[in-house]
């Protein structure tokens, strides 16, 4: 696989907390997903308060999908021959990149 440039916002992206999504319940929190360049990319948290502890892990994954696609590329280009896994992989990059069926 090529390098190519890529059509998202490049990473390293970050998660911001913004604080309690309503000031009566401070364990109910939302999170920034910001660029480099401080810009926000998306904003995260649970529309219920129940399961507002997944908003966090959510936003860190958020996050990562930069540095996951990239190592997901390489992992592509690396491999030898083609498997089921390697077919998941590339599967994936095609959904992250809109490459795939969006029928």
């Amino acid at each position: 696989m090529s390098a190519t440039t890529t059509k998202h916002t490049p990473g390293p992206w970050a998660v911001q907390g913004l604080g309690p999504v309503r000031p009566e319940y401070p364990d109910w929190n939302h999170y920034a997903i910001r660029s480099p360049e401080n810009i926000c990319l998306a904003v995260v948290h649970e529309v219920d308060r129940y399961g507002a502890d997944r908003a966090l892990p959510g936003a860190r994954l958020i996050a990562a999908a930069p540095e996951l696609l990239k190592a997901c590329k390489e992992v592509i280009s690396a491999a030898g021959s083609p498997s089921l896994w390697i077919q998941q992989v590339a599967d994936a990059i095609a959904k992250a990149e809109w490459e795939a069926d969006r029928g």
